[in-house]
């Protein structure tokens, strides 16, 4: 794939460079990383931080630091929307859940920009961190979503929750 992407990176279309700077987020190769670092100091916001959220799904871990700061901060990139940002920050934290990253995923739940997929995926992983702080949270989301499934995932979240918080699991 980095042949066919390399020159797209090098395109005078910033739609062009910020589609190919995404897709070397998803691929795993040494050479990677080298071209999303360069690909932070494009003169386009959105292929900047494309290239960041690259860099953190890569695992660099300033990267995924600055990306939760993004989110925290509530600033957009440039043309970027904050809902938009957001949206990109827990798309990138649910690829590796860490227990740091529970006050980002909480507030997600229950954001209106959030689609339901999301949603699913966010309680499950909560369910897997185990921390009961997280109850409340997946308590409210219930309020923004009706559908049955999500109240049984929600359901099910909890009770994983309470039993690996009791060591039953």
């Amino acid at each position: 794939y980095l042949p066919n992407l390399k020159p797209m990176l090098e395109s005078k279309d910033e739609v062009t460079r910020a589609v190919a700077v995404m897709a070397l987020g998803h691929i795993q190769n040494e050479a990677v990383p080298v071209l999303l670092t360069i690909a932070r100091n494009d003169p386009s916001p959105r292929v900047g931080f494309s290239a960041l959220s690259g860099l953190a799904m890569q695992g660099d871990p300033v990267a995924r630091q600055e990306l939760k700061q993004l989110y925290t901060s509530g600033i957009s990139t440039g043309e970027i929307k904050i809902d938009d940002v957001k949206r990109e920050v827990v798309r990138v934290l649910l690829r590796d859940v860490q227990p740091e990253d529970l006050p980002i995923l909480e507030d997600a739940l229950n954001q209106q920009f959030l689609a339901i997929n999301y949603r699913f995926l966010i309680a499950e992983a909560l369910g897997r961190l185990a921390d009961k702080t997280a109850i409340p949270a997946l308590e409210q989301s219930l309020n923004l979503q009706t559908e049955p499934e999500y109240g049984e995932m929600v359901k099910q979240a909890i009770v994983a929750i309470n039993k690996r918080a009791e060591g039953q699991a």
